[in-house]
């Protein structure tokens, strides 16, 4: 990604084929520093919750799909960071 001057802000990485989702969020394309990660616990789930982690696995947050109602709009909400 890149900002409106055409500087790297943050590359991202997602392995193809993966039953789960996973993407890795680095500071640069060099992919050495990670800076944060989203992942799902389910796979193929309509109503799939990404949770978002820091580098050292902190939980910043969730956001989720409302099920069926999703398959036509894509909206996410907003939720609790899991307290697990």
């Amino acid at each position: 990604m890149t900002d409106a001057s055409g500087r790297v802000v943050c590359f991202t990485k997602q392995k193809p084929f993966k039953f789960k989702e996973h993407v890795e969020i680095f500071n640069d394309k060099s992919k050495t520093t990670l800076l944060a990660e989203i992942k799902t616990k389910k796979f193929n789930d309509w109503s799939a919750r990404y949770h978002f982690t820091d580098a050292t696995g902190n939980d910043l947050g969730t956001v989720g799909r409302r099920g069926w109602r999703s398959i036509w709009r894509g909206p996410l909400r907003s939720l609790q960071p899991r307290l697990s």
